[in-house]
């Protein structure tokens, strides 16, 4: 009888020995809760952050207990000693992502309970600055981190920007970058909006891809594209015919006939590849995806017509009527907000191109958010604008120039012919280029 016993108990300790090594080993796999690194390259500089030297992103759902804020149900011990190597490296300003799955589903004071939580342990880690952005998705922490866990990065990836005049393209060769921009290995941004013009991607934007992706350099790993569009209203439809993402279906190697065979193989005959898919199978690549910016609006009716006449008032002037101010000059008007960030951005460079270009080019920003003239007043005081801003031209940028997104800026040329339009800041350098264009149009023709 004692002799059973000890058999017994020995295999109840067998036993309960394997079902604590299992739970040990499932807790190993499972991915940690958090990730943080240096922003680094020009890629992560440019879709990241500007300003920020290091970034964070946490899965705040590992916080909730039911669907309370619980402290100690997050490894924060590991997270505090990553967050305090990278401030003890540089302790510049750490752009802190709080993400939240299903974020709706959790109560407002507990979301700020967690973001504070976090900002508390960047700047006991050693940070000084933090900025914390909450995010919210549809994706869990797990779906989203699986395909990255196991990311082997080399220590000399160079990650750079190819810029061109209808794309930029970049790869994602960072665990970083594929966190935060996307998990693809290369980006291509395409800087027109669909517009309904478009049923197919144009030659010349094909051949901008391609010329762009090839400068990129033979080390471009080529599994997955990610295209980032953006539409109006008239272009939304069309996005998903023109990128769509399916493969034609494969048959598995253990159907070989009967109706399932049958099904699979007529799917297969009459699978055509989109536009997109068809030029990354073309250039190599086998998968494809694309992140849609819905714009709307329809700044496109505008081309190859008069641009339309206003007359508005000026930030700390008279009233500015536009043809008048155009005078038979080439000139871009930029509709914008002070609460827009790229309008921000891209406010500064006008004010220098004014100055550079301003006896042959005229340059009119329409505050078209109907700020106050106040408050539009204090940011150009506080940012040096120079160049002529109007405001109160909310329903002339809807009704008369069909914006749909700020910033949007209209190029027009001597005849005050719209001829292009632009959605969004891209850069500087972009903006000089165009204008260079209308000028040298504008000296050719003799004038």
């Amino acid at each position: 009888m004692m002799k059973q016993l000890a058999i017994g108990t020995a295999v109840f300790c067998f036993a309960l020995a394997c079902v604590v090594n299992a739970e040990a080993d499932a807790e190993q796999a499972k991915p940690p809760q958090f990730f943080v690194a240096p922003i680094e390259t020009e890629v992560q500089r440019r879709e990241i952050s500007g300003g920020a030297r290091a970034y964070a992103v946490v899965n705040c759902n590992a916080f909730l207990v039911g669907s309370q804020f619980d402290p100690d149900a997050f490894d924060t011990t590991s997270l505090v000693s990553e967050l305090r190597t990278l401030a003890d490296a540089d302790a510049g300003p750490l752009k802190l992502m709080v993400r939240f799955h299903r974020g709706g589903d959790i109560a407002r004071p507990t979301r700020l309970e967690i973001k504070n939580h976090l900002k508390q342990l960047c700047e006991l880690a050693g940070f000084g600055s933090v900025n914390a952005v909450e995010m919210d998705t549809s994706v869990s922490w797990d779906e989203f981190y699986e395909p990255l866990k196991d990311w082997n990065e080399t220590k000399s990836v160079i990650e750079t920007v190819k810029k061109d005049r209808l794309v930029n393209v970049y790869p994602l060769g960072t665990k970083l970058s594929r966190i935060a921009i996307g998990n693809a290995d290369c980006v291509v941004e395409i800087k027109q909006p669909i517009d309904g013009r478009q049923k197919d991607l144009s030659p010349e934007l094909q051949s901008a891809i391609r010329g762009a992706i090839e400068s990129v350099g033979p080390g471009l790993k080529k599994e997955k594209v990610l295209f980032r569009v953006q539409s109006t209203d008239a272009g939304r439809e069309l996005v998903e015919q023109i990128f769509d993402a399916r493969r034609p279906p494969v048959i598995p190697e253990n159907v070989k006939d009967g109706p399932l065979f049958d099904f699979l193989q007529s799917q297969r005959k009459q699978y055509r590849p989109s536009p997109a898919m068809k030029l990354a199978r073309e250039l190599g690549f086998e998968q494809i995806s694309y992140a849609h910016s819905p714009g709307g609006g329809a700044p496109e009716k505008l081309m190859g017509h008069p641009v339309p006449n206003f007359e508005l008032d000026r930030v700390g002037g008279d009233r500015l009527e536009l043809r008048r101010f155009l005078d038979g000059r080439p000139g871009l008007v930029t509709f914008w907000g002070v609460a827009c960030g790229p309008c921000r951005q891209e406010a500064p460079h006008l004010t220098r191109l004014h100055q550079k270009y301003s006896d042959s080019f005229a340059v009119v920003a329409v505050n078209g958010y109907d700020e106050a003239s106040d408050a539009v007043a204090k940011f150009a005081r506080q940012n040096k604008l120079e160049h002529p801003i109007v405001v109160g031209g909310g329903e002339v940028a809807s009704k008369a120039y069909f914006v749909g997104a700020y910033p949007t800026t209209f190029f027009v040329d001597r005849n005050g012919t719209v001829v292009d339009y632009k959605v969004g800041f891209d850069s500087a350098e972009e903006l000089e280029r165009r204008i260079g264009e209308l000028v040298d149009r504008t000296r050719k023709s003799g004038l």
